[in-house]
């Protein structure tokens, strides 16, 4: 089989390659699986450059969740069917022809939910989902997100409206007012306007703002801070510009602000099988009934990484970028 292979962290441009490799064998407990397409995240990306959570042994193959059919099954596992249609998650080999996984981790699709939808079923879905009951929020609150434009931005739009917390959602270019606009979303500003703080104050009126979900980092995290209430949280999900957040102390102190991390895919290792069983459920439930639109802006095979990762930089984008079977 042929798979997507690094052998030193770097540039995914520079350091991914696609190589010929013995198909794997399942383990106990585990299923190999034939790809049919996996989304790149931006941790994969990060994975691949040695800047993520953990790095993993090389030689590595990365991608970490996809759709696939069920190809083979490793010693004690039952309850699937050969050609059956699944989505995978916290996998760390998806990209390739096929790769194996732990069955705890595959699930079973309905008809309802499309390839497009459940190859991105899990990571960023689950960790809005997860993020959302953290924040403890009440019908009603206000709360603000940067790169609102961004698949969790937009997980986190469709969540609060249908629990009824109102959301001021900032993106980095005018362009991206319409793109979430057209879904719906409201209260919708551009860091490009000096004076989107002001304007969101107006929106909220006497109302404070009492949580921010911090995606970008740098001057963003000074931005987010500054339209924070007292007694709020300022959230950090992602590093987008690669900078450190800038923070002003003083708002900090006298307004009360906590600062924290958040990482889905840690929180969601510390779940008990239950909670874990339900909040995937929750996720294929949500998108099976169209109250969760997963889009894929693009489709590359395999053997055009390079054209895939050069879509990935454009701005403007209005979902996930997939790999899939080699042409």
């Amino acid at each position: 089989m042929q798979a997507l292979v690094y052998e030193k962290f770097g540039n995914p441009k520079e350091v991914l390659a696609l190589r010929e490799l013995p198909v794997p064998e399942p383990k106990a407990g585990e299923v190999l699986l034939k790809l049919i397409k996996s989304p790149i995240h931006y941790h994969d990306i990060a994975i691949i450059r040695g800047a993520y959570g953990y790095r993993p042994p090389l030689p590595a193959i990365p991608g970490s969740e996809g759709v696939a059919r069920i190809e083979k099954l490793g010693e004690g596992v039952s309850g699937f069917q050969h050609g059956q249609r699944v989505a995978v998650s916290f996998a760390s080999n998806v990209w390739a022809e096929y790769f194996t996984a732990s069955a705890a981790m595959v699930v079973p699709l309905p008809d309802a939910v499309s390839d497009d939808a459940a190859c991105q079923l899990f990571a960023m879905p689950l960790s809005a989902i997860l993020l959302m009951q953290e924040m403890r929020l009440q019908s009603g609150d206000w709360i603000v997100q940067s790169a609102a434009n961004g698949t969790v931005g937009r997980i986190i739009i469709q969540l609060a409206r249908a629990q009824g917390i109102n959301v001021i959602n900032l993106v980095r270019r005018a362009e991206g007012i319409a793109e979430l606009q057209a879904i719906g979303a409201e209260h919708v500003f551009s860091s490009d306007d000096e004076g989107w703080a002001r304007k969101a104050r107006e929106v909220t009126g006497r109302s404070p703002v009492i949580r921010a979900i911090d995606s970008v980092g740098g001057t963003t995290s000074l931005q987010l801070l500054g339209i924070l209430g007292k007694d709020a949280q300022l959230i950090s999900f992602g590093s987008m510009s690669g900078q450190p957040m800038q923070i002003d102390s003083g708002k900090l102190i006298f307004a009360n602000i906590q600062i924290r991390g958040f990482w889905g895919g840690a929180l969601f290792d510390a779940s008990s099988a239950d909670a874990k069983r339900a909040l995937i459920a929750e996720a294929v439930t949500l998108v099976a009934n169209k109250q969760l639109d997963l889009p894929l802006e693009g489709e590359y095979p395999m053997n055009e990484i390079q054209a895939a990762l050069t879509h990935i930089a454009r701005p403007g984008k209005v979902g996930k970028i997939a790999l899939g079977a080699i042409v």
